[in-house]
């Protein structure tokens, strides 16, 4: 009998687990897919088909109205176009 610790498990451990890929780049928004991507919100248009008509993920579409605050320029252009309707 021996008292030495033999481990039974392999110093190199191997897994078919592929590394995880990283992000695509995000796509620039021009300031014209911007205004258009303003104009189908203030229409109603549910994001995941604005995403689609700007080709932008939904994910980006999220992150263009939090980074350049365009919750306000939606609503001011939802209001314009009420006020238009209702001329």
């Amino acid at each position: 009998m021996s008292i030495v610790f033999t481990p039974k498990i392999p110093l190199v451990f191997t897994s078919n687990i592929a590394a995880p890929t990283p992000p695509e780049p995000l796509k620039i928004w021009h300031k014209k897919v911007i205004r258009r991507f303003v104009n189908l919100r203030a229409l109603a248009v549910p994001i995941e088909e604005c995403a689609k008509l700007v080709g932008h993920s939904l994910e980006e579409c999220d992150l263009v109205i939090d980074e350049h605050n365009l919750q306000e320029a939606i609503n001011t252009r939802r209001h314009v176009l009420i006020k238009d309707v209702m001329r």
